[in-house]
C-alpha cells in the first residue's frame, strides 16, 4: 500500500483530534489550569499534523517505487527492515 493514504489518514486523526482538544478548552472556561491543558494537547496535534503533513509532500515528490510503504511495518512483510528500524550500528573503537 503507498503511503500517501496511510499519511492522509494520519492526518485527519490528528486533525479531528484538535478539534476535539479545542473545544475541551472552550468548555473549560471558568478553569484556567484546565483551559491551559486543553489548549495544549490541541497545539501538540497540530504540531503532529503539520510534521506529518510535511512527510507527506516530501513522499508526494518521490516516485511511487521510491516511497515508504505501509505494509513496512508489518511483521514478515518483504519489506518489514523499514529505514526507521535500521539495526543499531556497533561502536567504533
Amino acid at each position: 500500500m503507498d503511503i500517501l493514504p496511510l499519511l492522509d489518514r494520519c492526518i485527519a486523526i490528528e486533525r479531528i483530534a484538535e478539534e476535539i482538544y479545542t473545544a475541551l478548552a472552550r468548555r473549560t472556561v471558568g478553569d484556567s489550569e484546565l483551559q491551559q491543558f486543553w489548549t495544549a494537547m490541541a497545539d501538540d496535534e497540530r504540531h503532529h499534523a503539520g510534521k506529518l503533513e510535511a512527510w507527506r509532500r516530501l513522499s508526494a515528490g518521490q516516485r511511487p517505487e521510491e516511497r515508504a510503504v505501509a505494509e513496512a511495518s508489518t511483521p514478515g512483510s518483504p519489506r518489514s527492515r523499514a529505514w526507521w528500524r535500521r539495526p543499531a550500528r556497533k561502536p567504533s573503537t
